[in-house]
């Protein structure tokens, strides 16, 4: 067995913050209880992950929903303007790239050809440098 991995807790805290990300992309709205039980994370991180995303403006409150005795429910989904995503698809023959807001709406897409013999390393993040400025630049997203 190779040497284990150290991760700090900034690495724990951001793998966190992306997995509940993920669970509200997911299954927008939703609570902070319910992405307590969906991680396994308890309640105070989430609910500070949470405040962290809404400080980024990626989530967003959106209301209430009733609780089986107790206080309503604030509930967050994804802020679909907060933030875009890059997908990045390598073929031996093509490079394709696609562009989503956070609600995971494609907002571009684009292709290079890759020819017979372009497989160096340096020809190929060509190709997706190239395809990710086109889809940057179609959707007129910040870089």
């Amino acid at each position: 067995m190779g040497t284990p991995v150290k991760r700090t807790s900034r690495d724990i805290r951001t793998a966190n913050r992306y997995e509940v990300l993920r669970q509200i992309i997911a299954a927008s709205p939703t609570s902070r209880q319910e992405l307590a039980a969906a991680t396994g994370l308890s309640l105070a991180t989430v609910a500070t992950l949470v405040g962290e995303l809404l400080d980024l403006r990626m989530i967003t409150e959106v209301g209430f929903e009733d609780s089986a005795g107790g206080r309503p429910r604030g509930l967050v989904a994804v802020n679909t303007t907060g933030g875009a995503l890059i997908g990045v698809d390598i073929a031996e023959t093509y490079v394709h790239v696609e562009l989503f807001d956070l609600g995971l709406n494609v907002l571009a897409r684009a292709e290079e050809d890759v020819r017979p013999g372009e497989s160096l390393p340096e020809q190929v993040v060509g190709h997706v440098a190239t395809a990710v400025g086109s889809v940057v630049a179609q959707a007129g997203v910040e870089g």
